[in-house]
């Protein structure tokens, strides 16, 4: 059987084709996740201008604050945690690079080292539902 030219090249077009919407595909996924990164990183730098200064100290008292700063403090943390909850969903969904769930999990960790953060968890939590797989990793950063 012999094969002609043309069919050689409508062979080699044809798997031009398909390495070309393989390639598009991957392009398309690393762009969306790009996307997502950026949009989650601009989220988390608009909650942190929310949050005092000084809540990222060691003396921060939510008991002494004025009614609307508390309010609007704890409003913020509660943004903030929200969005972890959803990192942790997208990780456990298999939706973030390994490097990217490290880094916001990092993240994460060294503002639950600040003892407002602590305190702000334990009342949030209690009017709030959270995902229990969310409470429970919560709790283990806390715990160290």
């Amino acid at each position: 059987m012999r094969v002609s030219w043309a069919e050689i090249l409508e062979g080699l077009a044809f798997a031009g084709a398909i390495a070309g919407l393989i390639w598009n595909a991957l392009e398309a996924r690393r762009a969306t996740r790009l996307q997502m990164f950026t949009e989650y990183t601009r989220r988390y730098q608009e909650i942190m201008l929310m949050i005092p200064l000084s809540a990222f100290g060691e003396e921060y008292d939510f008991a002494a604050l004025e009614e609307r700063e508390r309010a609007e403090t704890l409003a913020a943390m509660r943004a903030f945690f929200d969005m972890c909850s959803e990192e942790l969903f997208l990780n456990k969904k298999g939706k973030l690079e390994p490097a990217v769930w490290r880094y916001w999990r990092n993240g994460m960790t060294d503002l639950l080292r600040h003892p407002a953060f602590k305190v702000a968890w334990e009342l949030i939590r209690q009017g709030k539902y959270y995902h229990r797989d969310f409470e429970a990793f919560i709790e283990e950063i806390k715990a160290g």
